[in-house]
């Protein structure tokens, strides 16, 4: 298979002429085709961030000030005009929001959102548009899907709102499909449902789906590959059995130590020390050097590169850097 997005030295600051360190730095990930992608961090590490640019979606004080995102036979996204990219937008890439009801206007019914879709991309009779729709519906297992059509968005639960994004995302059969911390507003229950659920469309639709989440467990359920994010870079990369079974970054470390924490009466909670650093605290070395166990002079002062480990894992750190070879800066 081949790559479907390339995301190439991406980044990301405050406004048009800033002159501090980006908020988004150097950012470079390869989606293949019909792969579950997953970027995971902290909050304020930068995942949304990414994942907005592709679409040209982020907020106005924020502007993209370096890199190219690669997609399919379109060329740099970055580059199309405003008209190019909405035709893209729903219909080749489609995006799942963190919390479907600010997705979804209040002041419309589900029918006349889902329909709106169709409308702009595709040229269907009225009916063609409605049993496309409900096959859909079907297909995200909502029941009674012409009684949900009439509903608005506060009408219905969390998990079927969710449903309804899922099924508004896919209904053109998008080569991409960006979910934004699909699950976090749900309860454990229909977390699990949700996650299966895209696994299932995914198979069904040959769709590729980058993941964006923080929680670990998502991750190891759901995904192919994974890059793990910190204070705006790419600190790490590589398959999920990789990541989990041989993690080198000592920030990812940390998480699945303190995920491995949780529950084990044994054993102390751990938390990694610190915070993660604001735009104002970014120095010129390592992000993570205030925090990190291994420190050394350099980090304060170098970015380090990322070291390969093997063909799909690579490494931004210094003292990982001292025993692998670096192939990019």
């Amino acid at each position: 298979m081949g790559i479907l997005l390339a995301i190439e030295n991406l980044s990301i600051a405050v406004g048009k002429k800033s002159t501090g360190e980006p908020l988004v730095k150097n950012v470079s990930l390869q989606l293949e085709e019909g792969k579950t992608y997953g970027i995971v961090g902290e909050s304020g590490s930068g995942k949304s961030l990414t994942s907005l640019s592709i679409l040209n979606l982020l907020a106005d004080k924020l502007t993209i000030t370096e890199g190219q995102i690669q997609f399919a036979d379109k060329g740099n996204l970055l580059s199309l005009k405003k008209n190019q990219l909405q035709k893209i937008r729903g219909k080749e890439i489609s995006m799942i929001f963190q919390e479907p009801m600010t997705a979804l206007d209040p002041m419309y019914t589900i029918h006349y959102q889902l329909f709106e879709v169709l409308k702009f991309h595709k040229k269907l009779s009225k009916q063609q548009m409605y049993e496309q729709v409900i096959n859909m519906l079907n297909a995200v297992g909502i029941s009674r899907p012409e009684k949900v059509l009439k509903n608005y968005p506060h009408e219905l639960s969390g998990g079927m709102r969710q449903r309804i994004m899922i099924a508004m995302a896919l209904l053109c059969n998008p080569k991409l499909l960006i979910a934004d911390e699909p699950t976090t507003a749900l309860d454990v229950t229909i977390q699990a449902q949700i996650l299966e659920l895209m696994k299932k469309l995914k198979q069904q639709y040959q769709s590729t789906i980058l993941l964006i989440t923080h929680d670990l467990g998502v991750i190891a359920e759901s995904c192919d590959d994974v890059a793990v994010m910190y204070a705006g870079q790419i600190v790490e990369i590589g398959s999920v059995e990789e990541i989990f079974d041989q993690p080198k970054h000592p920030y990812t470390q940390g998480l699945l130590k303190a995920v491995n924490s949780i529950g084990n009466e044994a054993q102390e909670l751990y938390a990694i020390p610190g915070n993660v650093p604001t735009q104002d605290e970014f120095n010129e070395g390592c992000r993570f050097a205030s925090r990190c166990p291994l420190v050394i002079e350099s980090c304060h002062n170098n970015v380090p590169h990322l070291t390969r480990i093997t063909q799909s894992h690579t490494v931004r750190c210094w003292a990982v850097e001292q025993e692998g070879v670096s192939y990019e800066t």
